[in-house]
């Protein structure tokens, strides 16, 4: 959204020039990605996404060695999280949720080629994903889908179809595979907290 002054036109965001904004933005994601990346100060890479356009509610961070594409397309909600070596391609719209968990190489792709037209043309469709979901490592989610509150899609899946809410979905291509309890998707995602498991019987 942009502001006019005479013949200048303003970032109602921002408050700068639109052009420079642009500039900046593209610049921005540019360094993010080839350096401000790898800092391993998750406060650093967040105020750097947010002053290139991304909405990062407080608690969110993207994991490093991450690819955002698309920064200002990009929405995460409060306590949200990814792991590392994310990509987080926003060109099409990309929100994910509060206390939403990404594991370590999720890959969400709002873009693709058009490979039956002459022109070889991208397009983009959003991705929306919920509150409570967890995508675990080496996910890949696709344009134009959404997946809903409390869903969770088991490691290195692909999701082309919708998933509905607490639905559990494993697989190339996903398909549902199980449903979360309606009282499991109402934690706060604070640090986490890993148990392990250990065997129940003596092994001689």
């Amino acid at each position: 959204m942009s502001i006019s002054a005479g013949r200048r036109s303003f970032d109602s965001t921002t408050g700068i020039p639109r052009l420079v904004g642009r500039a900046w933005t593209e610049l921005g994601e540019r360094l993010y990605n080839a350096v401000v990346t790898i800092v391993p100060l998750r406060s650093v890479r967040t105020g750097w996404l947010r002053a290139c356009g991304a909405r990062i509610a407080d608690g969110a961070f993207v994991g490093a060695e991450s690819r955002v594409v698309g920064v200002r397309g990009l929405t995460i909600g409060e306590n949200s999280r990814s792991g590392r070596r994310c990509l987080l391609d926003a060109r099409g719209s990309l929100t994910i949720g509060r206390d939403t968990a990404l594991g370590h190489g999720v890959h969400l792709i709002t873009a693709q080629h058009t490979v039956n037209t002459a022109d070889f043309r991208a397009v983009t469709a959003p991705i929306s994903i919920g509150d409570h979901v967890w995508l675990a490592s080496r996910t890949t989610v696709v344009m134009g889908v959404a997946v809903a509150d409390g869903a969770v899609v088991n490691a290195a899946s692909l999701v082309r179809d919708d998933v509905g809410p607490r639905a559990v979905v494993a697989g190339i291509p996903a398909r549902t595979v199980g449903a979360r309890p309606p009282e499991a998707v109402h934690y706060r995602l604070t640090s986490p907290r890993i148990r392990h498991l250990t065997r129940t019987k003596d092994h001689q």
